[in-house]
C-alpha cells in the first residue's frame, strides 16, 4: 500500500528535507508570506517527492548519496538557476546525483516533482555516466517520453491524495516502471548539458553562509566585499544571478528577517517594535513598518502581539 506524507510550510527554512533524505539550506529571496506544499511517497527502493513554492528562493546543499534524482519542473513564473546554468524552464529534466554539491535559485510559483532511485539500478539498465555529475535535459527533446507523463500523473494524484487510484499497483512494479522509462529516455537522447561550478557560485555560497549565520553585527556591502574579496560591482552580478537581488536589498531582507525572528522571540510586554527596529539598523520606524508589511504581509506590531497573547 502506498502512503503519502504531506508537509505545509510557512517558512522556507523548514525545507531542509525537500527531497527525502536531503540536507538543504533555503532562503526566501522575494517578498510575501512564504507558502510551501510538499508531498512524498515511498515506492519500493525509491521515493516520489513533489512540491510547490509561492515565493522565489535560493538553496544549497547535498542530496542523499548513492542515489540519482530525476527532477522535472512543472511550472514557474520564470527561469531557474541550477549550478550556474541559467535557462532551466518548465518541462526541463534535471538529473541530480547524490553527494554532489547543488546550488539553485527558483522563481515564484514553482512546482516540481522528483523521482529518487538507486544509482545501481540505473547502471543495471545501461545508464552509467561515470563520475557523479548534475545534468539538464531540455524540454524540446523530452516532450514525447512516457517517463515525464508518468511522473507528472503521480504528482497530480499525490497532491489530490487520490492514491487509492493506484492502490492496487505493487510498489516494486511501479518503481521498476519509472526506472525503466527513465533509463530509456536517458539512453536515447542527445548529450545533456553538464552543470559545473563557477567562481561566482562559490562567492554566492559564501554570501549565503554569512546570511545564514547568527551574526549580531549589522553587515554592510563593504563587509561583503572585504570577506569575499570581490568588488561591489562583482557582488552585484553575483547577487543578480544567484538571488535575483542586489547586495543592498539582500542585506535589507536579511535584517528584516532577523527583526521578525526577534519580534517572534520577544516578550511583548517588555519589548517594543521601535526598540528592535533601532537595534537592527532601521532608523525610521514608520518606513520600517511599511517595508516589513510589504515583505511579510503584516505589521511588525501584529507580529509582536502574537508573543503577548
Amino acid at each position: 500500500m502506498l502512503t503519502i506524507e504531506r508537509q505545509l510550510c510557512n517558512d522556507c527554512e523548514e525545507l531542509t528535507e525537500t527531497i527525502r533524505g536531503s540536507d538543504l539550506q533555503s532562503t526566501q529571496v522575494s517578498k510575501g508570506r512564504f507558502r510551501g506544499d510538499l508531498v512524498s511517497s515511498k515506492i519500493a527502493d525509491g521515493f516520489v517527492d513533489a512540491g510547490f513554492y509561492n515565493c522565489a528562493l535560493y538553496a544549497t546543499g547535498i542530496l542523499p548519496e548513492d542515489a540519482t534524482h530525476a527532477v522535472i519542473f512543472l511550472g514557474a513564473e520564470g527561469e531557474a538557476l541550477l549550478n550556474g546554468y541559467k535557462g532551466f524552464v518548465s518541462g526541463d529534466l534535471a538529473l541530480l546525483e547524490g553527494g554532489v554539491e547543488l546550488i539553485y535559485a527558483l522563481a515564484p510559483e514553482t512546482s516540481w516533482v522528483s523521482f529518487q532511485l538507486k544509482r545501481k539500478d540505473l547502471k543495471n539498465l545501461g545508464v552509467d555516466f561515470g563520475r557523479p555529475e548534475n545534468k539538464v535535459y531540455k524540454k524540446a527533446h523530452l516532450a514525447d517520453f512516457s517517463f515525464m507523463a508518468a511522473l507528472n500523473s503521480l504528482a497530480n494524484l499525490f497532491r489530490k491524495k487520490e492514491v487509492n487510484q493506484i492502490a492496487n499497483v505493487r510498489p516494486g512494479l511501479l518503481y521498476n516502471h519509472l526506472a525503466e522509462t527513465l533509463a530509456y529516455l536517458l539512453t536515447n537522447r542527445p548529450t545533456p548539458v553538464t552543470l559545473g561550478h563557477g567562481d561566482y557560485l562559490h562567492c554566492a555560497t559564501t554570501l549565503q553562509g554569512l546570511l545564514n549565520d547568527n551574526i549580531e553585527d549589522i553587515l554592510q556591502v563593504s563587509d561583503l566585499c572585504r570577506i569575499t574579496g570581490k568588488s561591489e560591482r562583482t557582488l552585484e552580478r553575483v547577487c543578480a544571478r544567484a538571488f535575483a537581488s542586489s547586495p543592498r536589498l539582500l542585506l535589507k531582507k536579511h535584517r528584516l528577517g532577523t527583526v521578525r525572528k526577534a519580534l517572534l522571540d520577544a516578550d511583548g510586554r517588555s519589548s517594543s517594535v521601535t526598540e528592535l527596529a533601532f537595534a537592527y539598523g532601521f532608523m525610521h520606524p514608520g518606513r520600517f513598518a511599511g517595508e516589513y508589511k510589504k515583505f511579510f504581509g503584516e505589521l511588525p506590531s501584529q507580529t509582536l502581539s502574537q508573543t503577548a497573547s
